[in-house]
């Protein structure tokens, strides 16, 4: 009796933990799934999956005013605006329009002292340039570019980056020398003369009708010189290299999404 009583609780005590280890693996299951689910939702939540264009440029229009600053000369200090107006034929390709105007802001002003500013109050000899004053241009845009790069793993930003080349006619101020050596008279040749220009930029898209612009643009032309001490005067090519910075708007504002 007492041997029956023994067998019957040994196998009650392993029925028990039978039951024991098969609640608990299937409660460690369970945590795992919990764990996974978790940790899928917060991946999930912090980095998002962007397939295809989400801005496209096809078919639409940009306005973009831009400040302008020369890089370039030391002699002088030019200063201005550019207003472009640009129409996309393709994502990758567009035709545009552009007009600037520059002023040399250290001419006649004794705040800025320069290179020009020093020889000119030491009557020494000057260098042979030609300030910008204004420029008139149109060519083509190709956007060879476009990419996004995810920001602090919360928001992507897009952008693209161009190249532009166009040919028009820049205004040029420009003081020369005139008549025989022993009495040369000074005079404005400056003018109209014809212009290319090469640049290069990037887009960053604020929204999808809004984008931050930067551009480095060289304007190049040739223009005769008539030095004070060089009475039969020189060929030389000119270039203005300008840096940019402005906001392009396109219109119109809303565009159907391509995924």
């Amino acid at each position: 009796m007492k041997g029956k009583f023994l067998i019957h609780l040994l196998v009650l005590i392993g029925f028990s933990f039978n039951i024991y280890a098969q609640e608990t693996a299937g409660e460690e299951k369970g945590s795992q799934k919990v764990v996974k689910k978790a940790q899928k939702v917060k991946l999930e939540d912090r980095i998002k999956a962007v397939q295809g264009r989400l801005f496209l440029k096809k078919g639409r229009f940009e306005v973009s005013p831009s400040f302008m600053l020369g890089l370039n000369d030391p002699f002088t200090q030019t200063m201005g605006g550019q207003i472009g107006l640009e129409y996309f034929i393709a994502e990758s390709f567009g035709l545009n329009l552009n007009f600037g105007y520059g002023t040399d802001i250290t001419s006649g002003n004794s705040t800025f002292v320069t290179p020009k500013t020093y020889l000119e109050k030491n009557d020494l000899a000057l260098p042979e340039m030609g300030n910008l004053k204004y420029f008139f241009s149109g060519g083509a845009t190709w956007s060879p570019i476009y990419g996004k790069v995810s920001f602090l793993s919360q928001a992507i930003v897009h952008f693209d980056t161009f190249v532009n080349l166009n040919f028009g006619m820049v205004g040029v101020d420009y003081r020369g020398w005139e008549g025989d050596i022993g009495n040369r008279v000074e005079k404005d040749m400056g003018g109209v003369k014809f212009m290319s220009a090469i640049s290069i930029g990037q887009r960053v898209f604020l929204n999808r009708w809004l984008v931050l612009k930067l551009e480095l643009k060289d304007i190049i032309y040739t223009m005769d010189l008539k030095p004070k001490y060089y009475p039969e005067g020189i060929t030389d090519i000119q270039n203005h290299l300008l840096g940019m910075v402005g906001i392009g708007i396109f219109f119109p504002m809303q565009f159907e999404e391509e995924l």
